[in-house]
């Protein structure tokens, strides 16, 4: 409770100390109500369990969704992707696919296979968009830039002559040297090097967080 509310706390800026206590207890009692609520509907919907175990298996979605709207690289390592998944496949694995399992579960193979082909799909796209880049799978005719306009076309804007410093290598930047800047719509100037290796990681601009198209 400590930990979450410092966390709070140092994300909010500001918040008194009953209302940060506060939120964290409503904050809990939503997670309780929901793992209640999931207990309870599982229950219920003990006939149907090889689709809600489908369901439950869809962990990895969300972060591949994320990064493909973004067009930015998932953060997760390879190791932590693939060693979550085994992990969290133990345990149906087990109950599904062993004849002596302790829960006295008929066997059923064929759900086992398909639990593992669902998941090893979501960790392949995962590994593909670490690898070959967040939409990599993406026909190039569907994708879009997540943003308007391009950094390729803001360089074209006038900046006044001499050097800025570049906020991610800390080191001056040469704003005539077109081969050697980029400008943000934003108008902030990087090195072109720097912003790249940014902007594999993030998509938002160094300097005041707004939203970058892809460069």
């Amino acid at each position: 409770m400590r930990f979450l509310l410092s966390v709070w706390r140092a994300r909010r800026g500001g918040v008194d100390p009953w209302t940060a206590q506060r939120e964290v207890s409503v904050l809990y009692a939503r997670f309780y109500a929901a793992l209640l609520g999931g207990i309870l509907l599982t229950y219920q919907l003990q006939r149907r369990m090889p689709l809600l175990m489908f369901a439950f298996f869809s962990y990895w979605w969300p972060q591949i969704v994320l990064c493909v709207r973004s067009d930015c690289r998932q953060p997760l390592k390879p190791e932590f992707v693939l060693g979550t998944s085994v992990a969290r496949l133990a345990l149906p694995l087990y109950v599904y696919a062993c004849p002596s399992n302790l829960l006295r579960v008929q066997p059923n193979l064929t759900l086992c296979a398909g639990l593992v082909a669902y998941v090893g799909l979501q960790c392949g796209l995962l590994l593909a968009q670490h690898w070959w880049g967040p939409r990599c799978f993406i026909p190039k005719q569907a994708r879009n830039t997540p943003y308007g306009g391009s950094i390729a076309a803001a360089n074209d804007i006038e900046t006044s002559e001499g050097s800025r410093e570049c906020v991610i290598c800390m080191a001056q930047v040469d704003v005539s040297d077109k081969s050697d800047r980029a400008v943000t719509p934003c108008t902030h100037v990087f090195h072109r090097s720097c912003l790249e290796r940014w902007l594999s990681y993030k998509h938002d601009c160094p300097t005041c967080r707004r939203a970058l198209p892809p460069l």
